[in-house]
C-alpha cells in the first residue's frame, strides 16, 4: 500500500458465479488485482460470529504489502477479509458481493441483489443483477433455449417442477414457431436433464443460438447472463421446498417483526434465506422479463447496468482512504 495504483485483492471462493462477478468487477476498477484461492479447513463450519476476525478457518498464507481493497462474495470470506483490513491496521477497504455475514457496519459496502433483500443503509449498495454477464456473439437465433440449473435450498427443483417446465416451455416454442434447445448446467440432476431432453450444446454456443430464452428460477447468475443477450427472457418459477429448515426459517422471517429482522442482520446475527421468487418480483414490475406459463408482457425493458454505479463508489472509498494515507 501507498503506491498510486490501489491494489486489490480478490477473494476466490468455490462458486463459478461469484467468482465471474468478482473478475467482472475487478476489470471494470481497472486496477491491478491479485486472485487468491480460499482454501480452508474444518473450522470454516462455525459461524463468523464465533470466527470473527480471524484466519481461523483458513489455510491461506497472506502476507504484506497489504491491499488498498478486498473484494469478496459468500459466507467463507468474511472472517479472511475482516482479518486482512486488521492486519492492514485498518486501512484496507473492504466490499462484499451479496450480503456479508457479519455486522453491516463491519464492512464498508455491500452490492446486494434483490434475493437477499438488502437493508437501506448508507454502506448498502441495491443492485438489480448480479455482474457475471455472459460475453457471447449476440446474433439473431432462431430458436427458444432453455437454461436449466438444479437444487438450489430453498428452493424445489425435482422431476415434478422439470415436468412443468418442460411443458410450459415446449408451449412456448410451438407458440413462437421455433425449436426448443434445452441445456442443463452442472447442477442439474441426471433424471432432470434426461427428462428435459437436454443436448451437449455449450452454454455460450446455446445463448449464441437463441432468439428467446426460458431461465429456471434458481439461478440469478444464468437470469443476468440470458438479460445480457437482449433477447427476450422468461423465467420457469420454482416452488420453496417444503422441508422442515426451509418451512422454519421462512416462518420465522413471516412472523417476526420487520425492526427485529434488521436489527439482527445488522448486527450479523441472522441472515435471511435467498429469496429468489423476490428478484422474479422486480424484474417482472420493471418489465425486464416475462414468467414462463404466465401472459405475454405487453413490452419488455431493458435492464440498466450497474457496473458503473459500482464502480463509481467503489473507487470514491478506495482513493478517499488513500488519500488520507498520503496526507
Amino acid at each position: 500500500m501507498g503506491d498510486s495504483t490501489p491494489l486489490v485483492w480478490l477473494l476466490i471462493g468455490g462458486k463459478a458465479g461469484d467468482s465471474a462477478q468478482l473478475r467482472v468487477l475487478a476489470e471494470a476498477l481497472g486496477w491491478p488485482a491479485r486472485e487468491i484461492a480460499l482454501e480452508t479447513n474444518a473450522w470454516r463450519n462455525l459461524p463468523n460470529l464465533l470466527l470473527g476476525e480471524s484466519l481461523l478457518s483458513s489455510r491461506v498464507s497472506l502476507a504484506p504489502p497489504w491491499p488498498d481493497l478486498v473484494l469478496w462474495a459468500g459466507r467463507r470470506g468474511t472472517p479472511i477479509a475482516r482479518w486482512i483490513r486488521r492486519a492492514s491496521g485498518g486501512r484496507t477497504r473492504l466490499v462484499n458481493l451479496g450480503r456479508p455475514w457479519a455486522p453491516y457496519g463491519a464492512v464498508d459496502l455491500v452490492i446486494g441483489m434483490p434475493q437477499y433483500r438488502p437493508p437501506m443503509r448508507s454502506n448498502v449498495l441495491a443492485a438489480r443483477l448480479p455482474f457475471n454477464r455472459q460475453r457471447i456473439e449476440t446474433r439473431s437465433g432462431d430458436r427458444v433455449v432453455l437454461l436449466v440449473g438444479g437444487p438450489a435450498p430453498p428452493l424445489a427443483f425435482g422431476i415434478a417442477e422439470a415436468r412443468r417446465i418442460s411443458e410450459d416451455a415446449r408451449a412456448l416454442a410451438a407458440r413462437v414457431g421455433m425449436p426448443l434447445l434445452v441445456v442443463a448446467s452442472r447442477r442439474t440432476p441426471r433424471v432432470v436433464a434426461e427428462m428435459l431432453g437436454a443436448t451437449e450444446v455449450s452454454y455460450g454456443g446455446a445463448l449464441s443460438l437463441a432468439a428467446r430464452i426460458v431461465v429456471t428460477g434458481d439461478s440469478a447468475s444464468m437470469i443476468a447472463d440470458a438479460l445480457s443477450t437482449g433477447h427476450p427472457v422468461d423465467i420457469a418459477p420454482l416452488p420453496f421446498a417444503r422441508t422442515p429448515l426451509s418451512l422454519l426459517t421462512r416462518g420465522l422471517d413471516a412472523m417476526l417483526p420487520q425492526a427485529s429482522i434488521t436489527a439482527a442482520r445488522s448486527a450479523g446475527l441472522w441472515e435471511r434465506p435467498r429469496d429468489m421468487p423476490t428478484l422474479w418480483r422486480a424484474l417482472l414490475r420493471a418489465g425486464h422479463v416475462g414468467l414462463l406459463g404466465a401472459a405475454e408482457p405487453s413490452s419488455r425493458v431493458p435492464v440498466p447496468d450497474d457496473l458503473p454505479q459500482a464502480v463509481l463508489r467503489i473507487r470514491a472509498l478506495v482513493l478517499k482512504q488513500t488519500e488520507t494515507n498520503v496526507c
